[in-house]
Protein backbone atom coordinates (compact mmCIF):
# COMPACT_ATOMS: atom_id res chain seq x y z
CA UNK A 1 0.00 0.00 0.00
CA UNK A 2 1.09 3.58 -0.69
CA UNK A 3 2.61 5.38 2.29
CA UNK A 4 0.35 8.09 3.70
CA UNK A 5 0.77 10.08 6.90
CA UNK A 6 -2.98 10.64 6.98
CA UNK A 7 -3.98 6.99 6.45
CA UNK A 8 -1.91 5.48 9.24
CA UNK A 9 -3.13 2.05 10.37
CA UNK A 10 -2.21 2.74 14.02
CA UNK A 11 -3.87 6.15 14.32
CA UNK A 12 -5.82 7.87 11.59
CA UNK A 13 -5.37 11.61 11.22
CA UNK A 14 -8.55 13.75 11.28
CA UNK A 15 -7.95 14.59 7.61
CA UNK A 16 -8.53 10.92 6.75
CA UNK A 17 -12.27 11.27 7.26
CA UNK A 18 -14.49 10.51 4.29
CA UNK A 19 -17.31 12.84 5.35
CA UNK A 20 -15.54 15.55 3.35
CA UNK A 21 -15.17 13.57 0.11
CA UNK A 22 -16.62 15.97 -2.46
CA UNK A 23 -18.33 14.75 -5.61
CA UNK A 24 -17.57 17.23 -8.39
CA UNK A 25 -17.69 14.93 -11.40
CA UNK A 26 -17.59 11.28 -12.35
CA UNK A 27 -16.78 11.17 -16.07
CA UNK A 28 -18.94 8.64 -17.88
CA UNK A 29 -21.69 8.82 -15.25
CA UNK A 30 -24.50 11.33 -14.97
CA UNK A 31 -24.69 12.97 -11.55
CA UNK A 32 -27.88 14.43 -10.11
CA UNK A 33 -28.45 17.20 -7.59
CA UNK A 34 -28.52 14.71 -4.72
CA UNK A 35 -24.74 14.26 -4.97
CA UNK A 36 -23.22 16.79 -7.38
CA UNK A 37 -20.95 19.35 -5.69
CA UNK A 38 -21.77 17.92 -2.27
CA UNK A 39 -19.69 16.31 0.45
CA UNK A 40 -20.44 12.68 1.29
CA UNK A 41 -21.87 13.56 4.71
CA UNK A 42 -24.49 15.69 2.96
CA UNK A 43 -25.95 12.71 1.11
CA UNK A 44 -25.02 9.64 3.20
CA UNK A 45 -25.40 10.69 6.86
CA UNK A 46 -28.30 9.46 8.98
CA UNK A 47 -29.89 12.89 8.57
CA UNK A 48 -29.54 12.69 4.78
CA UNK A 49 -31.17 9.24 4.72
CA UNK A 50 -33.94 10.47 7.02
CA UNK A 51 -34.55 13.34 4.59
CA UNK A 52 -34.76 10.81 1.77
CA UNK A 53 -37.32 8.79 3.74
CA UNK A 54 -39.40 11.94 4.24
CA UNK A 55 -39.26 12.58 0.50
CA UNK A 56 -40.04 9.03 -0.64
CA UNK A 57 -42.27 7.74 2.19
CA UNK A 58 -44.26 10.70 3.58
CA UNK A 59 -47.14 8.34 4.41
CA UNK A 60 -45.19 6.92 7.37
CA UNK A 61 -45.77 8.38 10.84
CA UNK A 62 -42.47 10.24 10.69
CA UNK A 63 -41.23 12.22 13.68
CA UNK A 64 -38.42 14.33 12.24
CA UNK A 65 -35.93 12.62 14.56
CA UNK A 66 -33.50 10.69 12.32
CA UNK A 67 -33.06 7.70 14.64
CA UNK A 68 -36.84 7.29 15.00
CA UNK A 69 -37.52 7.67 11.28
CA UNK A 70 -34.79 5.17 10.39
CA UNK A 71 -36.52 2.63 12.65
CA UNK A 72 -39.82 3.28 10.86
CA UNK A 73 -38.04 2.72 7.54
CA UNK A 74 -36.64 -0.58 8.83
CA UNK A 75 -40.11 -1.68 9.94
CA UNK A 76 -41.49 -0.85 6.48
CA UNK A 77 -39.52 -3.76 4.96
CA UNK A 78 -41.81 -6.11 6.93
CA UNK A 79 -45.03 -4.27 6.13
CA UNK A 80 -47.94 -6.39 4.85
CA UNK A 81 -48.48 -3.66 2.24
CA UNK A 82 -46.51 -4.32 -0.96
CA UNK A 83 -46.35 -0.62 -1.91
CA UNK A 84 -44.77 0.24 1.45
CA UNK A 85 -42.20 -2.54 1.07
CA UNK A 86 -41.33 -1.38 -2.46
CA UNK A 87 -40.82 2.20 -1.29
CA UNK A 88 -38.55 0.99 1.54
CA UNK A 89 -36.45 -0.93 -0.99
CA UNK A 90 -36.38 2.14 -3.22
CA UNK A 91 -34.85 4.22 -0.42
CA UNK A 92 -32.24 1.51 0.21
CA UNK A 93 -31.37 1.39 -3.48
CA UNK A 94 -30.84 5.15 -3.53
CA UNK A 95 -28.61 4.99 -0.44
CA UNK A 96 -26.59 2.26 -2.14
CA UNK A 97 -26.28 4.30 -5.34
CA UNK A 98 -24.93 7.24 -3.35
CA UNK A 99 -22.50 4.97 -1.50
CA UNK A 100 -21.27 3.58 -4.82
CA UNK A 101 -20.68 7.10 -6.14
CA UNK A 102 -18.62 8.05 -3.09
CA UNK A 103 -16.52 4.89 -3.35
CA UNK A 104 -16.02 5.44 -7.09
CA UNK A 105 -14.77 8.97 -6.41
CA UNK A 106 -12.26 7.57 -3.92
CA UNK A 107 -11.10 4.72 -6.15
CA UNK A 108 -10.86 6.68 -9.41
CA UNK A 109 -9.39 9.91 -8.10
CA UNK A 110 -10.57 12.02 -11.05
CA UNK A 111 -8.85 15.39 -11.31
CA UNK A 112 -11.80 17.61 -10.34
CA UNK A 113 -12.48 15.56 -7.21
CA UNK A 114 -8.81 15.67 -6.24
CA UNK A 115 -8.78 19.43 -6.57
CA UNK A 116 -11.80 19.67 -4.26
CA UNK A 117 -9.98 17.79 -1.45
CA UNK A 118 -7.16 20.24 -0.88
CA UNK A 119 -5.75 18.60 2.27
CA UNK A 120 -5.03 15.35 0.42
CA UNK A 121 -1.80 14.83 -1.47
CA UNK A 122 -1.30 12.32 -4.31
CA UNK A 123 -0.30 9.69 -1.71
CA UNK A 124 -3.80 9.72 -0.21
CA UNK A 125 -5.48 9.18 -3.58
CA UNK A 126 -2.98 6.46 -4.45
CA UNK A 127 -3.73 4.80 -1.12
CA UNK A 128 -7.45 4.63 -1.92
CA UNK A 129 -6.80 3.44 -5.47
CA UNK A 130 -5.05 0.40 -3.98
CA UNK A 131 -7.95 -0.55 -1.67
CA UNK A 132 -9.50 -3.83 -2.89
CA UNK A 133 -12.08 -4.56 -0.16
CA UNK A 134 -14.59 -2.41 1.69
CA UNK A 135 -16.39 -3.91 4.68
CA UNK A 136 -19.62 -2.13 5.56
CA UNK A 137 -20.78 -1.54 9.12
CA UNK A 138 -22.95 0.81 11.15
CA UNK A 139 -26.63 1.29 11.82
CA UNK A 140 -27.67 1.85 8.21
CA UNK A 141 -26.56 -1.68 7.27
CA UNK A 142 -27.77 -3.38 10.46
CA UNK A 143 -31.17 -4.41 9.17
CA UNK A 144 -33.13 -5.46 6.12
CA UNK A 145 -31.88 -2.55 4.01
CA UNK A 146 -28.32 -3.89 4.04
CA UNK A 147 -28.37 -6.30 1.05
CA UNK A 148 -30.18 -3.74 -1.12
CA UNK A 149 -27.66 -1.02 -0.20
CA UNK A 150 -24.75 -3.33 -1.00
CA UNK A 151 -26.18 -4.48 -4.34
CA UNK A 152 -27.03 -0.95 -5.48
CA UNK A 153 -23.53 0.24 -4.53
CA UNK A 154 -22.00 -2.62 -6.51
CA UNK A 155 -24.15 -1.72 -9.52
CA UNK A 156 -23.03 1.90 -9.30
CA UNK A 157 -19.37 0.89 -9.08
CA UNK A 158 -19.80 -1.19 -12.22
CA UNK A 159 -21.40 1.76 -14.04
CA UNK A 160 -18.43 3.88 -12.96
CA UNK A 161 -16.08 1.20 -14.37
CA UNK A 162 -14.60 0.36 -10.99
CA UNK A 163 -14.01 -3.37 -11.28
CA UNK A 164 -11.36 -4.00 -8.62
CA UNK A 165 -13.30 -3.22 -5.44
CA UNK A 166 -15.34 -5.83 -3.56
CA UNK A 167 -17.99 -4.93 -0.98
CA UNK A 168 -18.85 -7.06 2.05
CA UNK A 169 -21.40 -6.79 4.84
CA UNK A 170 -19.85 -7.16 8.29
CA UNK A 171 -21.39 -9.49 10.83
CA UNK A 172 -22.79 -7.60 13.84
CA UNK A 173 -22.53 -4.31 11.90
CA UNK A 174 -23.95 -2.14 14.67
CA UNK A 175 -21.45 -3.36 17.25
CA UNK A 176 -18.12 -3.36 15.41
CA UNK A 177 -16.39 -0.78 17.68
CA UNK A 178 -17.42 -2.70 20.82
CA UNK A 179 -16.08 -5.95 19.37
CA UNK A 180 -12.91 -4.20 18.21
CA UNK A 181 -12.06 -2.73 21.62
CA UNK A 182 -12.89 -6.07 23.26
CA UNK A 183 -10.31 -7.73 21.00
CA UNK A 184 -7.62 -5.32 22.30
CA UNK A 185 -8.09 -6.54 25.88
CA UNK A 186 -6.03 -9.53 26.97
CA UNK A 187 -8.30 -12.49 27.83
CA UNK A 188 -6.74 -12.95 31.28
CA UNK A 189 -10.04 -12.36 33.10
CA UNK A 190 -13.56 -13.65 32.70
CA UNK A 191 -15.01 -10.32 31.60
CA UNK A 192 -14.25 -6.70 30.71
CA UNK A 193 -16.27 -3.52 30.32
CA UNK A 194 -16.28 -1.99 26.83
CA UNK A 195 -17.89 1.19 25.53
CA UNK A 196 -18.63 2.88 22.21
CA UNK A 197 -19.25 6.61 22.58
CA UNK A 198 -21.08 7.69 19.44
CA UNK A 199 -22.72 10.93 18.43
CA UNK A 200 -26.22 9.48 18.94
CA UNK A 201 -25.82 7.12 21.89
CA UNK A 202 -23.32 5.63 24.33
CA UNK A 203 -23.24 1.86 23.86
CA UNK A 204 -22.10 -0.28 26.77
CA UNK A 205 -21.34 -3.99 27.02
CA UNK A 206 -19.65 -6.68 29.05
CA UNK A 207 -17.19 -8.68 26.97
CA UNK A 208 -16.81 -12.32 28.03
CA UNK A 209 -13.74 -14.47 27.44
CA UNK A 210 -13.03 -18.18 27.69
CA UNK A 211 -9.99 -20.27 26.79
CA UNK A 212 -8.13 -17.25 25.45
CA UNK A 213 -10.87 -16.07 23.10
CA UNK A 214 -13.69 -13.51 23.01
CA UNK A 215 -16.92 -15.50 23.29
CA UNK A 216 -19.72 -12.93 23.59
CA UNK A 217 -20.87 -9.40 24.28
CA UNK A 218 -23.67 -8.78 26.74
CA UNK A 219 -25.22 -5.44 25.88
CA UNK A 220 -26.10 -3.09 28.71
CA UNK A 221 -28.78 -0.42 28.15
CA UNK A 222 -27.47 2.38 25.95
CA UNK A 223 -27.38 5.94 27.24
CA UNK A 224 -28.04 9.22 25.42
CA UNK A 225 -25.01 10.99 24.01
CA UNK A 226 -25.14 14.57 25.23
CA UNK A 227 -22.27 16.46 23.63
CA UNK A 228 -19.08 16.14 21.63
CA UNK A 229 -18.41 19.88 21.58
CA UNK A 230 -16.43 20.35 24.80
CA UNK A 231 -13.26 18.21 24.78
CA UNK A 232 -11.38 20.24 27.39
CA UNK A 233 -10.00 18.99 30.69
CA UNK A 234 -12.92 18.68 33.10
CA UNK A 235 -15.38 19.62 30.34
CA UNK A 236 -18.66 18.02 29.32
CA UNK A 237 -17.15 15.00 27.55
CA UNK A 238 -14.71 14.41 30.41
CA UNK A 239 -17.51 14.49 33.01
CA UNK A 240 -19.76 12.29 30.87
CA UNK A 241 -16.98 9.72 30.49
CA UNK A 242 -16.23 9.68 34.21
CA UNK A 243 -19.90 9.26 35.11
CA UNK A 244 -20.63 6.58 32.51
CA UNK A 245 -17.58 4.43 33.22
CA UNK A 246 -17.84 4.76 37.00
CA UNK A 247 -21.58 4.11 37.15
CA UNK A 248 -21.28 1.13 34.79
CA UNK A 249 -18.53 -0.44 36.92
CA UNK A 250 -20.66 -0.06 40.03
CA UNK A 251 -23.73 -1.33 38.16
CA UNK A 252 -22.17 -4.74 37.50
CA UNK A 253 -19.95 -4.99 40.58
CA UNK A 254 -22.53 -7.09 42.41
CA UNK A 255 -22.43 -9.86 39.81
CA UNK A 256 -19.21 -11.36 41.17
CA UNK A 257 -17.52 -11.37 37.78
CA UNK A 258 -13.76 -11.69 37.44
CA UNK A 259 -13.61 -8.24 35.87
CA UNK A 260 -10.53 -7.02 34.01
CA UNK A 261 -9.27 -3.67 35.38
CA UNK A 262 -8.66 -2.61 31.76
CA UNK A 263 -11.65 -0.80 30.24
CA UNK A 264 -12.03 -0.42 26.47
CA UNK A 265 -13.43 2.85 25.10
CA UNK A 266 -14.13 3.56 21.44
CA UNK A 267 -15.01 7.18 20.74
CA UNK A 268 -16.29 9.23 17.80
CA UNK A 269 -13.14 11.35 17.79
CA UNK A 270 -9.62 10.94 16.47
CA UNK A 271 -6.99 10.03 19.05
CA UNK A 272 -3.22 9.97 19.44
CA UNK A 273 -1.61 8.14 22.38
CA UNK A 274 -4.46 8.98 24.75
CA UNK A 275 -5.03 12.53 23.55
CA UNK A 276 -8.11 13.67 21.63
CA UNK A 277 -8.32 15.70 18.48
CA UNK A 278 -11.04 18.33 18.22
CA UNK A 279 -11.31 18.79 14.48
CA UNK A 280 -7.61 18.97 13.52
CA UNK A 281 -6.36 20.33 16.86
CA UNK A 282 -4.77 17.95 19.35
CA UNK A 283 -5.94 18.73 22.89
CA UNK A 284 -3.21 19.71 25.36
CA UNK A 285 -3.81 16.98 27.96
CA UNK A 286 -3.95 13.19 28.04
CA UNK A 287 -7.66 12.34 28.23
CA UNK A 288 -7.00 8.60 28.64
CA UNK A 289 -4.50 8.85 31.48
CA UNK A 290 -6.37 11.50 33.44
CA UNK A 291 -9.67 9.60 33.23
CA UNK A 292 -7.90 6.38 34.31
CA UNK A 293 -6.24 8.10 37.24
CA UNK A 294 -9.40 9.76 38.51
CA UNK A 295 -11.45 6.60 37.99
CA UNK A 296 -8.88 4.54 39.92
CA UNK A 297 -9.19 6.89 42.89
CA UNK A 298 -12.99 6.82 42.72
CA UNK A 299 -13.28 3.01 42.48
CA UNK A 300 -10.39 2.33 44.91
CA UNK A 301 -8.55 0.08 42.48
CA UNK A 302 -6.07 0.49 39.64
CA UNK A 303 -7.97 1.07 36.38
CA UNK A 304 -6.43 1.16 32.90
CA UNK A 305 -8.24 2.81 30.01
CA UNK A 306 -7.76 1.81 26.39
CA UNK A 307 -8.91 4.73 24.22
CA UNK A 308 -9.32 4.34 20.46
CA UNK A 309 -11.02 6.09 17.53
CA UNK A 310 -14.31 4.34 16.72
CA UNK A 311 -13.55 3.68 13.05
CA UNK A 312 -10.17 2.21 13.95
CA UNK A 313 -11.88 0.02 16.56
CA UNK A 314 -14.43 -1.17 13.99
CA UNK A 315 -11.63 -2.14 11.60
CA UNK A 316 -10.05 -4.42 14.23
CA UNK A 317 -12.91 -6.88 13.68
CA UNK A 318 -11.39 -7.49 10.24
CA UNK A 319 -7.74 -7.51 11.29
CA UNK A 320 -5.61 -9.48 8.86
CA UNK A 321 -7.44 -8.28 5.75
CA UNK A 322 -5.01 -6.67 3.32
CA UNK A 323 -5.74 -3.65 1.10
CA UNK A 324 -9.02 -3.27 2.96
CA UNK A 325 -11.06 -0.51 4.57
CA UNK A 326 -14.07 -0.48 6.87
CA UNK A 327 -16.75 2.12 6.11
CA UNK A 328 -19.23 2.75 8.91
CA UNK A 329 -22.59 4.20 7.89
CA UNK A 330 -24.09 5.77 10.99
CA UNK A 331 -24.84 9.26 12.26
CA UNK A 332 -22.07 10.32 9.89
CA UNK A 333 -19.49 8.35 7.92
CA UNK A 334 -16.65 6.51 9.64
CA UNK A 335 -13.47 5.00 8.27
CA UNK A 336 -11.09 2.39 9.65
CA UNK A 337 -8.17 0.40 8.28
CA UNK A 338 -7.67 -3.22 9.38
CA UNK A 339 -4.10 -3.96 10.47
CA UNK A 340 -2.41 -6.39 8.10
CA UNK A 341 -1.46 -8.73 10.96
CA UNK A 342 -4.09 -10.13 13.30
CA UNK A 343 -2.37 -10.17 16.69
CA UNK A 344 -5.51 -9.47 18.73
CA UNK A 345 -7.62 -11.64 21.01
CA UNK A 346 -9.33 -14.14 18.69
CA UNK A 347 -13.08 -14.22 18.25
CA UNK A 348 -14.39 -17.63 19.30
CA UNK A 349 -16.53 -19.76 16.97
CA UNK A 350 -20.14 -19.19 17.94
CA UNK A 351 -19.46 -15.64 19.15
CA UNK A 352 -22.72 -13.85 19.95
CA UNK A 353 -24.06 -10.45 20.91
CA UNK A 354 -26.94 -10.64 23.36
CA UNK A 355 -28.97 -8.25 25.48
CA UNK A 356 -28.63 -8.21 29.26
CA UNK A 357 -31.32 -9.89 31.29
Amino acid sequence: MAKSQIFNFDHLHPNSQINRVRVVELPGCELDEAVRNKNAVQFLSAQAVADLIHEQMPFLSLTGVPSDDLRLWEAAFSSPDEFTRQKAVGVANEVGRRLGIMLAVLKRGDAANREARTEWQPAEWTFWSEIKEVWLGGGLVSGQAAPYIKKAAENMLEKARVYDLSLYLSAFPGYLPLIGVARRISPTHEAALVFDFGQTSLKRAIAFYRAGALTSLELLPSLPSSTFLDFGRGGALYRLTMATLGDSWREISGRNLDLNPRIGLSIAAYTLDGQLYKRSDLQDYNFRDEIAGELSAELHRKIELDLIHDGTAAALVHAGRKQAAVVVLGTSLGIGLPPALDELCPIAPGFEVRSSG
